[in-house]
């Protein structure tokens, strides 16, 4: 009973959006109805409409031909018989003169459902459709104004030409629609892409953060246990002995979640993404997208540059985005809200490594602090709105990829006040995981 109702629901909503496609078709044809030019007898048009009309329909390939033609056939005449009564021409006149068009645009969805509609509906079937439903309707709409007595050889080889003409139009439109369509299909799949590349490194950083922090866990663990063994040998200390033992058994079982979590991540990972490698300038472009939506989304008046000289191979460029995207928003946030600055990323070839430096113009680190900046939990960042500190997790996790992963090592230069340089030297044939 519900999935019947389901249905019916998914009915309705379909017709209801043919209705309005339909009704937007005829808007549009009897729109353009009204620029026309007269040709070889009198009330007889030549009108855009009969380019747009095919159009639609190819483009809407949902809707029956014949239904959106009965409807156009009404409301284009409709349009055209009152733009003759505004400026002049008495209603029966006009009525006389627009009754031929309904027949035109009768005709014509009937020759283009069957020939096109109801058979294959490919370009060449398309092609022919529209020319004999353009050539065959005018031949019948001139035939009713000239009472079939009026139709030479050369009006039907005007009539030829002109819907020749029209369907090389309609050809071509449908064509650079078709195109055009590609291309934003492509754009949106290239964005897709991107983001799905940058939330996979983030996944990824964070894996390796809570694997890193397994061995702590399970020292800790064996530590409780090892506590647990020792208040056993000791008499009258049940308080202490249960509390130490139940110390052991939270921490295995914070371990456990700890894994499933890990697990969640990686099922939640592109794992075919992971397998492929990925170039440097690749690697450069998504960070350069994502890079400028994340200035813009803060409104800060940052300038970010890429310079690229390296086309070396990444085996794990989830993490090598990662490193780099840690790198470029620490630069970023070292700017204060309304202050201009540049943060720039450069990638470059000495000899057998790949040199990378993330530059920037911002508030620099204090000479205190750089023997601490890559400690896990260091951190002189606060949040504005609540005064908190940030975790502190982005540059201890980028040293702890840059040498586990790719064997390079990473050091900084910084003046207070005047900026920093990050710089990280990898082997090429490391990188690309050879």
């Amino acid at each position: 009973m519900f999935v019947d109702r389901e249905t019916d629901i998914y009915k309705n909503r379909i017709q209801y959006m043919n209705v309005r496609k339909i009704m937007t078709l005829v808007l549009i044809v009897s729109f353009c109805s009204l620029f026309f030019m007269n040709f070889f007898v009198e009330g007889f048009i030549i009108t855009i409409s009969v380019i747009a009309l095919p159009i639609l329909l190819y483009w809407y390939e949902e809707i029956n031909p014949f239904i959106a033609s009965a409807c156009v056939s009404i409301g284009s005449p409709l349009f055209r018989m009152m733009s003759l009564y505004v400026t002049g021409t008495t209603l029966p006149r006009a009525f006389e003169v627009i009754v031929p068009e309904i027949f035109f645009y009768l005709s014509y969805g009937i020759i283009y459902d069957n020939i096109f509609y109801k058979n294959d509906r490919n370009l060449s079937n398309f092609s022919i459709a529209v020319f004999l439903s353009d050539f065959i309707s005018n031949i019948i709409e001139i035939s009713l104004r000239t009472g079939f007595s009026g139709i030479t050889l050369n009006i039907v080889k005007g009539l030829a030409m002109i819907a020749a003409t029209r369907t090389v139009i309609v050809l071509i439109s449908i064509v650079i629609m078709k195109n055009y369509k590609s291309l934003l299909v492509r754009e949106e799949h290239e964005e897709r892409y991107m983001k799905l590349m940058m939330l996979t490194s983030t996944f990824k950083s964070e894996i390796y953060f809570m694997e890193k922090n397994m061995s702590f866990i399970e020292d800790l663990m064996q530590k409780a246990y090892k506590l647990y063994k020792m208040t056993e040998k000791l008499e009258g200390n049940d308080d202490i002995k249960n509390l130490s033992l139940q110390i052991s058994m939270d921490v295995h079982e914070t371990k456990k979640d700890y894994i499933r979590v890990i697990q969640g991540l990686e099922d939640i990972t592109e794992k075919r993404l992971h397998d492929l490698r990925m170039s440097m300038i690749d690697i450069a472009k998504i960070l350069e997208s994502s890079t400028k939506s994340y200035i813009s989304s803060y409104r800060k008046k940052i300038k970010f540059e890429v310079h690229v000289d390296s086309n070396a191979m990444v085996k794990y460029h989830f993490y090598m985005m990662s490193v780099l995207r840690n790198l470029i928003n620490n630069s970023i946030e070292s700017f204060d809200p309304d202050s201009f600055g540049v943060v720039s990323l450069s990638i470059y070839e000495e000899e057998d490594n790949v040199i990378i430096k993330v530059i920037d113009n911002g508030m620099g680190i204090k000479k205190r602090d750089l023997p601490f900046i890559f400690n896990l939990g260091f951190s002189s960042k606060y949040d504005a709105n609540s005064g908190d500190l940030k975790r502190g997790l982005g540059l201890s996790i980028v040293k702890g990829l840059v040498e586990n992963y790719f064997g390079g090592t990473i050091e900084v230069d910084s003046t207070y006040k005047k900026g920093a340089t990050f710089k990280i030297t990898v082997d090429k044939d490391i990188l690309k995981g050879e």
